[in-house]
């Protein structure tokens, strides 16, 4: 039996936005997920969870950092955060997304790493801690939880080519997509 897949990332398609449906409760489980963590909060990928929202919010700390940031940070199942910069680094941050406080200002960076250009899209975080990122320059970079490059690869894509962010697979590796591909890095 032949199945075909056909993928246009070339040509742009019309999307539709999720229907709100007032019968879903306002509560979202807190749990372990299983296979890559990714933007989602549960396995089906609903945006459902186990915990219910604050009703009020406020905010609990701030961290001034000196350094431009270009895409969103990620947070590891440890609470560790880590921020890309323009400048082409890669931040693991001591201060812990659930502290009550911020942490003292000569402690605040566990690691840098340099990527020699800025990053496309948030850092992934596998299963296993480490930090996946992609970056303008088309190179994909795999960084161990201790800061130190455990690969680097060229996309073999034309620099700006990348899209959207990596996604891990459930038994290892990425897919990353350009202007007009798919990757699958393993």
């Amino acid at each position: 039996m032949v199945t075909w897949l056909f993928v246009s990332l070339v040509y742009p398609t019309v999307g539709a936005a999720d229907v709100i449906r007032s019968e879903v409760p306002r509560t979202l489980r807190l749990g372990s997920v299983r296979g890559p963590s990714i933007h989602r909060l549960d396995a089906a990928r609903t945006g459902r969870g186990e915990w219910s929202l604050p009703q009020n919010l406020k905010r609990r700390w701030r961290l001034a950092l000196r350094a431009h940031l270009v895409v969103p940070p990620a947070i590891g199942p440890d609470g560790v955060i880590y921020v890309a910069t323009k400048r082409g680094e890669l931040w693991r941050l001591k201060q812990r997304a659930d502290a009550e406080e911020v942490a003292p200002e000569s402690s605040r960076l566990d690691w840098r790493v340099r990527l020699g250009s800025t990053a496309y899209s948030a850092p992934v975080i596998a299963a296993n801690g480490a930090v996946f990122v992609v970056t303008r320059d088309a190179r994909a970079w795999l960084i161990a939880p201790d800061g130190h490059v455990i690969w680097s690869a060229a996309l073999g894509a034309i620099a700006d080519a990348a899209k959207a962010a990596p996604l891990p697979l459930a038994r290892g590796g990425y897919i990353v997509a350009t202007d007009t591909e798919v990757i699958q890095l393993g």
